[in-house]
């Protein structure tokens, strides 16, 4: 229950406060703070305005900016951003998305495996630089980060798991040579194992905050560092020219 002045109870829930909180907090400011917590307020308000499009919970972060709100920031944009592309792509894989196939004739088929393995080689140093940008934007151990570097790492890495759900269209949708199903079988896996890297991502930056907090509250010293990966099977190269071969 929240009381306010006029004496009116009423009955907030979760969801509701994170709603009218941001409002909640300006009106306390203008209420009970002097002119220089309103102007601060409005600078915060200003600079955050990028994010205003964004659900409560990631703009309450960016204000309150809690221990490991770095990390907490990165998880909740990763979600916002990727839901859609992941409901498309449960779509692709449900069978309830269809577009319009094409064949794959013999003459061409070699060419065509170019087009589609060349984006994928380009796809895992492009992702490692997102994750190398995003960890830049966390800032150094025992520094604030920088929530518009995080943000920027977090917009290309949803571009970036968009174009991955793309080539996994075109491999569904294309209609091949019996021959050349193992090539596109192999492709669909890399393909699978990029997204689901990227999918657990979020979880990994919530627990590693959750882990940190526990270690502290325990008078433990646990690590303050999280170092993520991303790479292909090993033996990507080898089976694409085993296959080629073949």
């Amino acid at each position: 229950m929240a009381e306010f002045y006029s004496g009116l109870s009423v009955t907030i829930t979760p969801i509701h406060w994170w709603i009218i909180a941001p409002v909640f907090s300006k009106y306390l400011v203008s209420q009970l703070g002097n002119k220089s917590d309103l102007l601060r307020y409005e600078i915060d308000d200003a600079r955050y305005r990028q994010f205003a499009q964004y659900s409560p919970i990631i703009r309450r972060t960016l204000r309150d900016k809690p221990d490991g709100w770095e990390h907490t920031l990165s998880a909740a944009l990763l979600r916002e951003l990727n839901q859609p592309i992941f409901d498309r792509l449960a779509d692709l894989r449900e069978g309830t998305l269809f577009k319009l196939t094409s064949a794959v004739t013999e003459d061409n088929l070699l060419q065509w495996f170019r087009e589609q393995i060349s984006p994928m080689e380009h796809m895992v140093p492009a992702i490692m630089k997102c994750l190398e940008k995003l960890q830049v934007g966390w800032g150094e151990v025992g520094v604030s980060g920088n929530e518009n570097t995080i943000h920027s790492a977090c917009l290309l890495l949803a571009e970036n798991l968009s174009e991955i759900v793309k080539l996994e269209e075109r491999l569904c949708f294309s209609i091949l040579p019996e021959e050349a199903e193992k090539l596109r079988d192999l492709m669909q896996n890399q393909a699978e194992g990029a997204i689901a890297e990227l999918q657990r991502l979020p979880d990994e930056l919530d627990q590693f905050v959750i882990n940190a907090i526990e270690a502290e509250i325990n008078g433990v010293d646990g690590s303050k560092e999280l170092a993520i990966t991303f790479e292909l099977n090993d033996s990507w190269s080898d089976e694409v020219n085993r296959l080629f071969e073949s």
